[in-house]
């Protein structure tokens, strides 16, 4: 999300919990500060732009608040479906077109987008494992819920519907079927990740 307000000459300043962006917010002026619902040590709220995030959407809420390029900064914080089935964990897609209507026609951003998701991929996918190691049903719900606003910059299918119900059983408490869930995750996964390395263009390539 910050190349995506960068993009749109926002100075950004990113934190990794609840309580440094109060921190933040203490030390210094910001125009904005976008805080998840479900972040660690403190929560912020986000019901004014819906899940799953979508960066047209999310930049016209902004604009509303403050015009392009005036920003004085931002911080940026990252941000029961039934699992789904074996056909979909072989057949996840990613649709241009309305990947190209998310971002503004911005054919560059996606390209830089999909680069920062395969690049933080396994520490999403590490963090996830670590906390379903341990059992612990709150790492468990934080990592899945990392994973869905990733994936759902680029789908709603199975691999964000998979990290949906994983994070929505833990949240309830539920860890007991956590490890087969994550299983599931990390096919839907492996199968979004192949479709946008085969959908990114290299830097420089020319539109679409």
């Amino acid at each position: 999300m910050a190349h995506v307000l960068g993009r749109r000459r926002h100075r950004v300043t990113a934190v990794s919990t609840g309580r440094d962006a109060v921190a933040a917010a203490a030390g210094r002026a910001f125009d904005l500060i976008l805080m998840d619902v479900q972040m660690p040590g403190m929560d912020g709220f986000d019901a004014f732009v819906a899940k799953p995030l979508r960066p047209v959407t999310l930049l016209a809420a902004i604009d509303t608040l403050v015009p392009p390029g005036a920003a004085a900064g931002a911080t940026a914080v990252p941000a029961p479906p039934s699992a789904p089935s074996s056909r979909a964990e072989a057949d996840e897609r990613v649709d241009l077109a309305s990947l190209l209507d998310a971002f503004g026609h911005d054919r560059p951003l996606i390209d830089e987008t999909i680069a920062v998701f395969l690049a933080d991929l396994p520490a999403l996918r590490a963090a996830l494992a670590a906390a379903v190691a341990a059992g612990e049903a709150g790492a468990i719900a934080r990592a899945a819920h990392s994973l869905k606003g990733a994936v759902g910059l680029f789908s709603t299918g199975a691999a964000y519907q998979a990290a949906r119900a994983l994070e929505e059983e833990a949240r309830a408490g539920v860890v007991t079927g956590a490890a087969s869930h994550s299983d599931t995750l990390a096919r839907t996964l492996a199968g979004l990740a192949e479709a946008l390395r085969s959908l990114r263009r290299e830097p420089g390539a020319s539109s679409p």
